[in-house]
This record gives C-alpha cells, sequence and structure tokens, in this order.
C-alpha cells in the first residue's frame, strides 16, 4: 500500500524552507556615546574656524569698503573746492598798479575765505564798444545775466560796476539794459559778473554765524555761492580744515593780526593783494566705525593757484 502512493506522480512532497541566520559583524553594532561627542567637538572647531576666517575676511572687506567710500567722497570734495578756488577774481576787476586796488579775495583765515568769482562762467565780452553813457551793451550771450544782477565793466585798469535792468536773448547779438556807463569800454571788454563766495567751517568755533539749517553745527564744511540761497553744508564729519596763503615768492602769509587779520585797512587789503597760492588741508571721517579700526579718517592736502591772481 506504501509501495503504491510513493508511486504515484502526483504527490508532491514539500521541505521546509532553510533559514539563515547572520551573525552580526564586528564593528556593526553603530557609535557609542562617547564617539558621537568626540564627532560633535571636531566638527564644532572645524565650524569655529572657518567662522574665524569668513569673519576676519568680512571686517577686512568692511574696513576697506567704508576707507574706499571716504576717500572718495574727500577727493569729491576737494575737486569742487579746486575749482571754485582757481575761478577766484574772474570776472572782476583788479589793478595792481592803483593805490588801494580792490581786493578779489576779501576775507582769509584759517577756517574761512571769502572772495569774488564767477563760479557759473555767466561773464561775457563786449561785442560792440560801449561808448561814454551807453546804456545797453551787446554781448554774445545774455542768458546767463538775470535783473538786479551788479556786473562791472572791465578795460584794464578802467572799471565800473552797472546793475542789469533788462535783457533780450531775441537779438544778435544778445543786449544788456544797464544805467549809463562812465567811460568808453571798446569791443573786447569785459563784462563780468562775479559774486560774493565765502567757504567756512565750523569746528567747535562758530566760523559760520548764519550757516544753515545749524549755525552751530560742528565739523561741518560750508559753502556760500552767492546767489541768495545762504551757507549750504558742502560736507559732514570734517575733523580738521585749515587754509594757508602764499605769495609769488611762495612766502607764506600770516593769518594773524600782522597781515591777513589786521585791523588796518590797508596793511589787510595789501595783504590780500599778495595772495597768489592757497593751500588746503581737510581731514574727513568715516560716518560709522568699523571693527577693529573704529572711526576711520582721511586727511587730503591741495595746492591751488587762482588764474585770475
Amino acid at each position: 500500500m506504501s509501495t503504491q502512493r510513493a508511486s504515484q506522480p502526483w504527490v508532491v512532497r514539500h521541505r521546509p524552507p532553510r533559514v539563515r541566520v547572520c551573525r552580526p559583524r564586528q564593528g556593526a553594532a553603530g557609535f557609542s556615546v562617547t564617539e558621537l561627542i568626540v564627532a560633535a567637538v571636531i566638527l564644532a572647531v572645524l565650524l569655529t574656524g572657518i567662522y574665524q576666517v569668513l569673519s576676519s575676511g568680512w571686517e577686512t572687506y568692511s574696513v576697506g569698503d567704508a576707507k574706499a567710500d571716504m576717500q572718495q567722497n574727500a577727493r569729491l570734495i576737494m575737486e569742487m573746492v579746486e575749482a571754485d578756488f582757481r575761478l577766484i577774481g574772474y570776472g572782476y576787476p583788479t589793478d595792481p598798479a592803483l593805490v588801494n586796488p580792490l581786493p578779489r579775495v576779501t576775507e582769509a583765515s584759517n577756517a574761512r575765505i571769502t572772495f569774488q568769482a564767477d563760479l557759473d562762467g555767466v561773464s561775457q565780452v563786449l561785442s560792440v564798444t560801449a561808448n561814454a553813457g551807453a546804456t545797453t551793451l551787446s554781448v554774445p550771450n545774455a542768458a546767463g545775466f538775470d535783473t538786479g544782477n551788479a556786473i562791472w565793466l572791465i578795460n584794464g585798469g578802467t572799471f565800473e560796476s552797472r546793475s542789469v535792468s533788462g535783457k533780450n536773448t531775441g537779438s544778435s547779438p544778445n543786449t544788456l539794459s544797464i544805467n549809463a556807463t562812465t567811460n568808453q569800454y571798446p569791443q573786447g571788454s569785459l563784462v563780468g559778473r562775479p559774486r560774493q563766495v565765502t567757504y567756512c567751517w565750523n569746528s567747535t568755533t562758530q566760523n559760520c554765524p548764519t550757516a544753515t539749517p545749524n549755525p552751530n553745527a560742528q565739523r561741518t564744511l560750508y559753502r556760500d555761492e552767492g546767489d541768495g540761497t545762504g551757507y549750504n553744508v558742502l560736507a559732514e564729519q570734517v575733523t580738521a580744515f585749515q587754509l594757508r596763503y602764499f605769495d609769488s615768492t611762495d612766502t607764506e602769509i600770516s593769518t594773524g593780526t600782522s597781515e591777513l587779520g589786521s585791523t588796518n585797512a590797508s596793511t589787510k587789503n595789501a595783504a590780500l593783494n599778495r595772495i597768489r597760492r592757497i593751500r588746503v588741508t581737510f581731514t574727513v571721517q568715516a560716518s560709522k566705525a568699523t571693527h577693529p579700526s573704529g572711526l576711520q579718517t582721511y586727511t587730503i592736502t591741495s595746492d591751488v593757484r587762482p588764474r585770475n591772481l
């Protein structure tokens, strides 16, 4: 019976599956607490080093950027000062042969200077000779003149000041209406329209008594163009400002009471008329502190020779 069942082809015998047991290999049991702490310490050291490198680089960049910005601003201010000082006396008469010549620089101290100049280049030359008693002046371009402007007619040592009462820019040449002249001025004579310009610096001393918006603002450089707007802020955070004056032999002219600061008008005017070169020095301070340098400063100096002195 058993032999017959074993010989039947449709009887299939199943064997139970074999279970394979894997033993853990050495070192595959995970990280211990000690190993995790050591790894964390190493990572912290690495991150600290990276932060210090990045922080140092950022500080170097910040210091350099602040310094470059400060220097650029100082150079722009100096360029404006140089341009204005070179035009001292332009459009204004002077004659060294006169006993009391009109000074083109009317005030000069260490922290303040006042002078006559046409900073806008409005001045013209006569297109047609103006005879004595003339009430009309012919000029190439009258656009820059305004009613009420004080102008100077200049022909060497002959000069006089008149007031503009009107202009005509539609004619060719243009014309200016003035009160009658005293002298004759040939074609090519200068029709100057200078203005009184002032530079002044407030340190702890109030050198700009009518400056706006704050006449008592310290470390501020002001500029008055003589156009009626008064003093305007040219630069802030100016920690030092100095003007020095030299004559044609490069001898320094004293700003003390013996020369430029004299109370005697003749002595003062004589010193003012000797000015041929001006040395400008000022120091600016950064608007914000940088670590570890703090508030940086930058000093710039320039020697200016006015073309009309």
